[in-house]
């Protein structure tokens, strides 16, 4: 097997069973921190059935069928530098590559707090800083902000078709 091709298979699995421990056990900082049983924690959540969050995490289902395609094709490409075919084991390291180098992009990034950054209610910018617990919302899985007291009280008035009108502005707004 050539050297480079082991050097990218290695960083490959490494780099899926990493992010895939991550995903495992996300509030775990032993789990980061030490990186300990990231080859089982990466096996068992490309082979464990849908959590029954995953609905309301569609980010995450996203997320795990990336990592368990990019498993598959390491496992391929394996199976195909343990027969001999050079070739195919590095189209398939392409594909893993192709799955992986996205999610590293993203885990890279930091994510927004809340959903919204203009209240959906005012128009006005949302300073994260400033916004307290009594100043937020939980809507259809997100988080929306709001920039003073009066408006959680007009938002909780709005029908759900009122509240994706005025959310779809204060996201689309700049």
């Amino acid at each position: 097997m050539h050297k480079h091709t082991r050097l990218w298979l290695g960083c490959a699995v490494l780099g899926v069973a990493g992010m895939a421990a991550l995903c495992a056990h996300p509030a775990d900082p032993q789990t980061r921190a030490e990186g300990h049983a990231v080859s089982s924690a990466a096996q068992h959540h490309a082979e464990a059935p849908a959590s029954p969050h995953a609905q309301t995490q569609p980010a995450h289902q996203d997320l795990s069928e990336k990592l368990a395609a990019a498993l598959k094709s390491i496992d391929a490409a394996r199976a195909a530098i343990h027969g001999g075919d050079q070739k195919t084991a590095l189209a398939e390291l392409d594909k893993a590559k192709a799955l992986i180098a996205p999610l590293l992009e993203a885990m890279g990034k930091p994510q927004p707090k809340y959903a919204n950054t203009r209240c959906p209610i005012m128009g006005g910018a949302i300073d994260p800083a400033k916004v307290t617990e009594s100043l937020v919302r939980q809507y259809k899985g997100q988080t929306v902000a709001f920039c003073c007291a009066a408006c959680p009280p007009v938002w909780d008035g709005l029908t759900d078709e009122q509240k994706d009108a005025k959310l779809k502005a204060a996201v689309g707004a700049k």
